[in-house]
């Protein structure tokens, strides 16, 4: 909220401006990056969407052959506010149409010096071949020319650019249109400037683009590609790839999971939302999958996997098909996202209705869902009143190691991530007993927020957590090496995931809860 001071004379109120952020937020923990297909966008390089409606702009909706879209309505349906997105694409052309500049009357094409232009849908795909563009030249009172140009979509006007300077033709389309680029056409021998007016209008066109091409179904090799793509942008804390299963088998799947568990670990501040196989019917199936990942301690930090696959209305299906299934990832990192920002980084995201969700792929019998949960799948279950359910909170276990929990691993989140903006100011002062000090007070306060709000069990705060900077981490080979060393430990409170009742019957036959 901005208070803007009142005008002389003005009537007393507060009035509201609506900014955008000056910069990014890297504190926040609920934000998502999706990795997959779409119809149309920029290709292998990560964009920030705030809303559905943005998503449809720049990356065209929900089409019949991708899942992201989907995955994306979903996310917002179920609370997500800001998304990154990383199309994939590989082999891609955008598509194109020449524009030759033919003078008559008091026109030539020297106007523009060039003869001839290259007219390019801004993003690859075949979505370019419904594009045509209308320019046409105009001169004004004072004797100068302007170029307008109507930009049409599958017959309807879309876009209008009205009065571009002829010699700043490319940087104005450019910067004004989101659809289409103009550049000279390579090999065309540029022109002097001529003198001398021409018409009051001139047409030329329209310029049908064609050509466009989709690219191949991402491989295994273009997915770790756009991981080290996606992981240098630190605003996301959610990494998604509703399209894997579709574009690569089972094998592949798991070695672009892992590689992508192996990227994410060491960083701390993010995790990976996967989907199961929708394959996966029984617990062996499941214990099979987890096989696939060779027993990696990082899945079991950095990987959270939740199935079946789930039914969603689909807009772009038929009367005979008006459903879409698909893998839950994108839904369910919505309903973390929403829960993130109404509850806390802390609280398991589990026990939460999905929207959007229709019906669920298949369902489990209880013992099959208790062996699900114990390697780390986390179940969704359909639950009368409430639909589509979140029923798990655990991180895909991949190895021996005792159990994991989503919640607690998105705690480290928020600790890093909070601690990194307070520490990254403080990296050129002097490695000195002041800086360790001040190193750790500010990881003491934060950590006794996090005892004070009952994030970590104990009754005091030593049983929390410890902050350790002194000489036993720091050694005199680190100081001269330039580096300060703080070590953490915590102990964060436990999700309850069982509560028992013991009850009997008391001699007059009535019921009684009977104390544990």
């Amino acid at each position: 909220m901005v208070l803007r001071p009142l005008p002389p004379g003005g009537l007393p109120r507060v009035t509201f401006e609506a900014r955008r952020p000056s910069e990014l937020a890297p504190l926040r923990t609920d934000i998502a990056l999706a990795l997959g297909t779409a119809p149309r966008g920029p290709v292998d390089m990560p964009v920030r969407i705030e809303g559905w409606r943005t998503y449809e702009s720049v990356f065209g909706g929900m089409t019949a052959d991708s899942f992201t879209g989907h995955a994306l309505k979903g996310y917002f349906e179920n609370g997500g506010q800001i998304a990154w997105v990383l199309r994939l694409a590989p082999g891609a052309r955008p598509a194109s149409g020449l524009w030759a500049v033919l003078g008559d009357g008091g026109f030539a094409p020297e106007r523009l010096g060039q003869e001839a232009f290259r007219v390019s849908a801004a993003t690859p795909g075949a979505w370019g071949g419904a594009v045509s563009v209308r320019p046409r030249f105009r001169v004004l009172s004072n004797g100068a020319g302007v170029i307008d140009i109507d930009v049409h979509d599958g017959g309807r006007i879309v876009e209008q650019l009205v009065g571009i300077d002829p010699a700043a033709l490319s940087v104005t389309v450019a910067e004004r249109s989101a659809l289409i680029r103009i550049d000279p056409e390579v090999g065309a021998a540029p022109l002097p400037p001529a003198a001398g007016a021409g018409p009051r209008v001139r047409i030329w066109g329209p310029v049908a683009l064609s050509g466009g091409i989709d690219g191949a179904a991402p491989a295994r090799a273009d997915y770790a590609t756009a991981l080290e793509h996606a992981l240098e942008e630190p605003e996301p804390a959610l990494i998604v790839l509703p399209d894997l299963h579709r574009h690569v088998g089972p094998d592949d799947a798991a070695a672009v999971l892992l590689a992508a568990a192996r990227m994410v670990d060491p960083l701390l501040d993010r995790m990976v939302v996967a989907d199961a196989p929708e394959a996966i019917g029984t617990a062996a199936d499941a214990t099979a999958w987890i096989e696939r990942f060779g027993g990696d301690p990082a899945v079991h930090r950095t990987v959270a996997t939740y199935h079946p696959w789930i039914d969603m209305r689909d807009p772009v299906g038929s009367l005979a098909a008006p459903l879409r299934r698909l893998p839950p990832s994108g839904h369910v990192a919505g309903a973390i996202s929403r829960l993130d920002r109404t509850q806390g980084a802390y609280v398991t995201p589990a026990n939460t209705s999905l929207s959007e969700a229709v019906d669920l792929a298949r369902r489990f019998e209880p013992a099959d869902q208790d062996a699900l949960s114990s390697i780390g799948l986390n179940a969704l279950r359909c639950q009368s009143a409430r639909g589509i359910v979140v029923w798990g909170g655990r991180m895909t276990r991949s190895d021996d190691a005792r159990t994991r929990f989503v919640a607690h691993r998105r705690l480290v989140h928020r600790i890093v991530r909070a601690l990194r903006r307070t520490w990254a100011p403080m990296v050129f002062e002097p490695n000195d007993d002041a800086q360790r000090f001040a190193i750790a007070r500010s990881a003491t306060t934060l950590l006794l927020e996090a005892f004070h709000a009952n994030v970590l069990k104990g009754n005091r705060p030593d049983e929390a957590f410890r902050v350790i900077v002194d000489d036993t981490v720091n050694t005199p080979q680190t100081r001269e090496a330039g580096q300060l060393f703080c070590e953490i430990a915590i102990a964060p409170a436990t999700p309850m995931e069982f509560i028992h009742f013991r009850v009997g019957l008391s001699a007059d036959g009535t019921v009684e809860f009977i104390e544990p």
